[in-house]
């Protein structure tokens, strides 16, 4: 079928078979009366181009042949006659015209039209009545003609990383076939509603036969209900028409951190205790960096770090940090590999050493009195009065 255009393939190859039920009669009438079922109940049967026997397919192929029917209602037989128009539908642009009678004393029709060959891509149909508002539109999907690449079980997409907040990462994967003859490569596409790209995965190769994962990964920039629109893509076609489809990701907020420093304590003996509490917000388990700063003149310096995970909810940690030799610290608390929703936590406190206020006291002199060259033991006691 290749060479062959869309209107060509409308004006030169399409042939139609109107078969009506009924005899004709006087075209007038309530057009209002009349009611064509919905487009999903149509019945499409699909004939292969080559033997013009239903191929039993649930699908079309391209050059297929359709055999279509379309039940339409009469709410009131009493009235007269009226006419239908079909037409199809091609890049915006519809061809067709063909026309029938409906006919106004019978309260069930059903239009049969034969139409093909088709060609590869997305059809309309269109059954109308003249004179009226009421149409009904069916879409047809035409696949290629041989389908090299299938899915290998659910023709679903997977999303792997939820439930998921903004800032982070997910995959999306579904499992490819290759049911062709040659080694072919195919690559999963990511769009919004509107058309722009999400993401472009990697080429897979596939191998007569096997199947494999096919993935793209992205990140998740904003909150909501959000369509994710997927399709599998292939330099040489033969993509199978199920391969493509939409997708729902529920995105949440970031989750937020929240530190507080509960209590300090610094003595001689046991150097600078300090408390500190973290608070995760709902959601899933994150890690974070606890980076403890000193600082002393103009510049905060490094102290100590260290990778904690946490759970949503509050945690206490303990820190003894010595007899550090700063006036402030800072302990600053960074998301690792994910966004907070208010960025890092942090805390400042100004840094009071223990006062130090020493005396001392003699307790004894020994000898006592002393001689010129005896050697002279003083037992004293030194106090901090800080």
């Amino acid at each position: 079928m290749t060479g062959r255009s869309v209107a060509s393939s409308i004006t030169g190859l399409l042939i139609f078979t109107i078969l009506l039920l009924w005899s004709s009669n006087v075209v007038s009438a309530d057009d209002g009366d009349f009611d064509i079922s919905e487009g999903n109940i149509w019945s499409f049967d699909y004939l292969d181009g080559v033997t013009m026997q239903s191929s039993g397919n649930i699908s079309a192929s391209d050059g297929d042949y359709v055999n279509l029917v379309i039940p339409v209602s009469n709410s009131n037989t009493s009235s007269t006659d009226s006419s239908w128009s079909f037409s199809f539908g091609y890049g915006g642009q519809w061809y067709g015209g063909n026309t029938g009678i409906l006919l106004g004393n019978q309260s069930f029709m059903e239009v049969e039209i034969s139409f093909g060959p088709i060609s590869e891509g997305l059809m309309l149909c269109k059954l109308e009545i003249d004179n009226s508002p009421e149409y009904e539109i069916s879409e047809l999907i035409v696949g290629p003609n041989p389908v090299n690449f299938t899915s290998a079980g659910d023709a679903n997409l997977v999303l792997i990383g939820q439930p998921a907040h903004v800032g982070d990462d997910l995959t999306a994967s579904i499992l490819v076939h290759n049911e062709g003859q040659d080694l072919n490569s195919v690559r999963l596409e990511l769009t919004k509603n509107d058309g722009s790209l999400i993401v472009l995965g990697d080429l897979v190769s596939i191998s007569p036969g096997s199947s494999r994962e096919v993935s793209a990964s992205f990140t998740a920039l904003v909150s909501g209900t959000q369509p994710i629109n997927w399709k599998i893509l292939s330099a040489n076609g033969g993509i199978d028409v199920s391969l493509n489809g939409t997708s729902y990701l529920d995105v949440h907020e970031s989750q937020e951190i929240v530190a507080n420093i509960e209590d300090t304590s610094w003595t001689l003996d046991s150097g600078l205790d300090l408390e500190l509490s973290l608070s995760l917000s709902s959601g899933v388990n994150r890690s974070v960096i606890i980076s403890v700063f000193m600082k002393s003149g103009n510049d905060y310096s490094l102290y100590q770090s260290l990778p904690v995970d946490l759970n949503p909810g509050i945690r206490t940690l303990n820190f003894k940090l010595g007899n550090p030799d700063a006036s402030r610290l800072k302990i600053s608390v960074s998301p690792d590999s994910w966004i907070s929703l208010s960025g890092d936590a942090e805390r400042i406190i100004e840094l009071s050493p223990p006062l130090i206020s020493p005396s001392i006291i003699i307790t004894d002199i020994s000898p006592s009195p002393a001689s010129v060259g005896d050697v002279i033991s003083i037992s004293y006691i030194l106090e901090n009065n800080g």
